[in-house]
């Protein structure tokens, strides 16, 4: 049977897939956490270098995702970690004194989104097909949801045929209850089918075959219990 923890190593391959994940969350820490321990500005730059380009040389060493798709992402992510610290150290030399940080910046994105184009041009059909399957699932819950709406306004018309036996008996219910003397109550106690489709549960039978369905099985009988109080006229009768 499927491990209840294989979620937590899903896409890596196998002979990384116990430590793999450790490792990266040792990494995650070490940028977020561990940067906190320096106090200087200098200590944090050497630090998190270090780990970026560590990271980085790990990753594209060994290559531990089960597909191209995930390894090439995952460097794109390592290289986007490593440029920004370039651009912090960038900023914080101030060795472009002379020249408008705009351009810079635009010459840092040519070369992040050249950079990416690379990594990610050769899985862009894998990719392509990614997205469509996201696309196709949140169509598909949608629609899901869409059909529980109007399933929702229509009142469930299709919860089969007991539905429709509450609507009959409540039309029944509505209609005697319009004679004058007469009180409507259900009585759960009686079940059976109805007369001419055999012997019911409360006895009796009878003959008149149209009281079967198509398929030929007795239709289901919910009686309702009628009570009439009938005054007494001045005679007694």
């Amino acid at each position: 049977s499927e491990s209840p923890l294989q979620t937590l190593f899903r896409g890596v391959k196998p002979r990384y897939a116990s430590y793999f994940e450790v490792i990266d969350m040792l990494r995650r820490l070490a940028l977020t956490c561990g940067t906190m321990v320096f106090d200087k500005l200098a200590g944090f730059v050497l630090f998190s270098i270090s780990v970026a380009m560590l990271s980085l040389l790990g990753h594209t060493q060994l290559l531990p995702f089960d597909t191209e798709l995930m390894d090439n992402m995952n460097c794109a992510a390592h290289w986007q970690t490593l440029l920004a610290l370039i651009v912090l150290l960038i900023r914080d030399a101030d060795m472009f004194s002379t020249t408008q940080y705009e351009v810079v910046g635009c010459v840092l994105a040519g070369t992040n989104l050249f950079m990416l184009s690379m990594l990610l041009i050769p899985v862009a059909p894998q990719l392509k097909d990614e997205v469509f399957k996201v696309l196709i699932s949140a169509k598909s819950s949608a629609d899901t949801i869409a059909r529980k709406q109007r399933k929702g306004g229509r009142g469930d018309m299709d919860e089969g045929p007991d539905k429709d036996q509450d609507m009959d008996k409540s039309v029944t219910a509505d209609r005697l209850s319009a004679i004058p003397n007469v009180h409507i109550f259900s009585n759960p106690s009686f079940r059976g089918v109805a007369p001419g489709s055999g012997r019911t549960d409360g006895g009796g039978g009878g003959g008149g075959g149209g009281n079967r369905d198509e398929s030929g099985q007795a239709k289901p009988l919910v009686a309702l219990a009628v009570e009439t109080e009938l005054a007494a006229d001045d005679d007694g009768g």
